[in-house]
């Protein structure tokens, strides 16, 4: 019996990297796992990697907010219901001081990093909040805790995801629901 034995989780970016070792975790622990990442032949190899029934990909591009939803809405369809929703993906695309930052990049910071998990968890909390049990993970970074020249969306972004998180679970602890920051 392992420690996640009947609960479903999904992820974003869970086809690689941290994304893929939290699957894969899940799965040697019981779950039935949902992985996501923008490329569906990625996607369709990690699961052939992993293995088994208990493995499913939904390409997602998390930058996107109807893909976010779609990813949740697709783990229940696809398993039933969703316990576990871990919000991996995020980055930058190019590195600047604030001062030369393009709005472009700022708003593609704050899709694929703050967006994202705000989306996924509330999408997320559509199914927990009834079944009154949720595991919400927003991965952010130790970004979100320091200060680094040249990265500066991304650190705000990071800062931000800690504050969704205490935010969130102070709104649902008492729901059987936590939240969580990384």
């Amino acid at each position: 019996m392992g420690k996640l034995d009947g609960r479903v989780a999904c992820i974003t970016a869970g086809t690689r990297s941290i994304g893929r070792g939290i699957a894969e975790a899940f799965l040697a622990e019981g779950a039935k796992v949902v992985v996501s990442g923008r490329s569906t032949e990625k996607g369709m190899q990690a699961v052939a990697e992993m293995g088994g029934d208990n493995v499913h990909f939904i390409q997602c591009d998390a930058t996107k907010q109807a893909d976010i939803e779609r990813l949740v809405d697709g783990t229940v369809e696809h398993f039933g219901r969703v316990d576990i929703s871990v919000f991996n993906a995020g980055g930058v695309d190019q590195t600047s001081m604030l001062a030369d930052f393009t709005d472009a990049e700022w708003q593609y910071e704050l899709d694929f990093n703050i967006n994202h998990c705000f989306w996924g968890l509330r999408r997320s909390l559509k199914y927990m909040i009834p079944q009154q049990y949720g595991r919400i993970m927003l991965m952010s970074s130790m970004y979100g805790k320091i200060v680094f020249p040249g990265v500066g969306g991304y650190m705000t972004n990071k800062h931000a995801i800690i504050g969704l998180a205490k935010a969130a679970a102070h709104e649902v602890g008492q729901m059987g629901i936590t939240v969580n920051a990384i």
